[in-house]
């Protein structure tokens, strides 16, 4: 992927936050193992590689022309860095039934929503964000009983750009504060929770509608696991935020070839995730 440091950036903060994660280690070219898993993904092209792939990554098979398999996974061969990730049992929202949505899932749920809301991360839920949502990325543990955070990427805006929609009312921040105003004065019948309510039904109901008291009691367990995450999301700082960019550009050490590594770090905004933390800071103002 060309987003690994997004990513982990992502993981670090939901560790910081105490979250239930799927983590994930970095193989950069320089390890050994790079080549075992260069080697694997030919290998499940069907193609054989002679010794100067295993030692140098080269691209070219022994016998015959690639396949087509091979010519459209070939990019993975080039990649400076490979993330290994957890495997983590567990189902989208869109592959469980409504026996699934207990409390515990919706509080779990409710406090991925906060971290989303924190790194702009709107592959997931369709809170404040214009789109369908990802229930896929919604991964519901039904062992754990609880919601499992994957795809964890941060989507930062630069503060420039942040400024310049400030100044003509637009911007996160104001996504962030509509969000943050309607839950004071709303509750969990805040539009962003009923929006997510309805998210739930359709992947997870069959589209049907779930009895009013039912639903509020619901919405209700998304607010309170969104408002605890939020309280610790509150107490951060920039250094916090900081020293987590500095811990994932340490890493450059480890690609000094092909700098991408350093070109992803290079999107990091800390400053627009210490703004969003003390926008659902003032989830708490007296």
């Amino acid at each position: 992927s060309s987003e690994q440091a997004q990513e982990l950036y992502g993981v670090k903060l939901a560790q910081l936050l105490g979250m239930d994660c799927a983590t994930f280690r970095l193989v950069f070219q320089c390890d050994d193992e790079c080549v075992d898993i260069r080697c694997a993904i030919a290998t499940l092209c069907g193609e054989t590689f002679d010794d100067d792939f295993k030692k140098k990554g080269g691209l070219k098979p022994v016998q015959g022309s690639p396949s087509m398999m091979y010519a459209q996974i070939k990019p993975l061969l080039l990649q400076a860095s490979y993330s290994i990730m957890d495997f983590i049992p567990g189902r989208g929202l869109d592959q469980v039934s409504d026996s699934n949505i207990t409390e515990n899932v919706l509080k779990t749920m409710g406090a991925l929503l906060a971290l989303d809301v924190l790194t702009n991360n709107g592959d997931r839920m369709p809170v404040i964000w214009a789109n369908a949502g990802n229930p896929g990325n919604v991964h519901i543990s039904t062992d754990r009983d609880r919601v499992v955070a994957l795809d964890n990427r941060i989507v930062p805006v630069l503060m420039t750009t942040e400024k310049k929609a400030a100044s003509v009312g637009k911007g996160y921040k104001k996504k962030v504060m509509d969000l943050v105003d309607d839950v004071r004065k709303n509750g969990c019948d805040a539009a962003g929770f009923v929006k997510l309510q309805k998210f739930i039904e359709h992947h997870a109901n069959d589209g049907k509608a779930w009895d009013e008291a039912v639903a509020k009691k619901r919405r209700q367990f998304l607010l309170d696991g969104f408002m605890d995450n939020a309280r610790k999301i509150a107490k951060l700082t920039l250094a916090d935020f900081e020293a987590i960019t500095a811990s994932i550009k340490g890493l450059c050490k480890h690609d000094t070839a092909s700098g991408a590594w350093a070109a992803q770090c290079s999107s990091f905004e800390d400053a627009f995730f210490a703004q969003n933390a003390a926008c659902l800071g003032k989830l708490f103002a007296e």
